[in-house]
């Protein structure tokens, strides 16, 4: 039987998402982190798909951060911080705009089994966003994910706790988080914010 690791990373650096430098590594966790859900876009779509998925929830967040091992990204956090309407951007739009073009002229190389997939996806995502809680100021977590071999280690807890404390310097007391891989409101859970975390 093999050992678990019990061990706890203490070399663990948070820094800001960077675009240029960080998307192969934020797909090598998206891949890890939801394989079991996504399988058949990983499988039967060109990377291109995931890669512009990704590019349009880090257009959609307001906070990204990734956090490094030995200069190594294996975790990250995509965030929104909504204060009031000026929060609501155009600009994802846009992006959502470019990937159902891509989608419906398959230049995504997509297979039956992949429309089919992502097409549950969307409609998974209706009531999701239909019974969504709303709130003038507050914060939520749209992704996050870390690769793997670093699981159970306390990386995804220094990722969580940066994100929540710049929301607290923001003044936001509100933060969803969802805590299941199948888009359900049952899976969201409200983190109120006191004066200590």
């Amino acid at each position: 039987m093999e050992e678990e690791k019990s061990y706890k990373i203490e070399n663990v650096s948070i820094r800001t998402f960077d675009p240029e430098q960080d998307t192969a590594s934020a797909y090598r966790c998206y891949r890890d982190g939801f394989s079991h859900v996504n399988w058949p876009i990983f499988e039967h779509a060109s990377i291109n798909l995931t890669l512009d998925m990704l590019r349009s929830y880090h257009e959609m967040a307001s906070d990204a951060l990734v956090a490094e091992v030995s200069g190594e990204v294996n975790a990250f956090l995509l965030g929104s911080v909504i204060t009031g309407l000026r929060d609501f951007h155009v600009s994802p739009l846009f992006s959502v705009v470019r990937v159902t073009l891509g989608v419906l002229s398959n230049s995504y190389q997509m297979n039956r089994l992949a429309y089919k997939h992502l097409l549950q996806t969307l409609y998974g995502y209706l009531p999701f966003s239909y019974l969504h809680p709303f709130s003038w100021t507050y914060a939520e977590v749209m992704l996050f994910t870390s690769t793997t071999d670093y699981r159970n280690q306390g990386i995804g807890r220094k990722l969580m706790d940066a994100f929540v404390s710049s929301v607290k310097e923001r003044g936001i007391r509100l933060v969803y988080v969802g805590t299941d891989t199948a888009i359900s409101i049952r899976g969201m859970v409200l983190l109120e914010l006191g004066s200590s975390i």
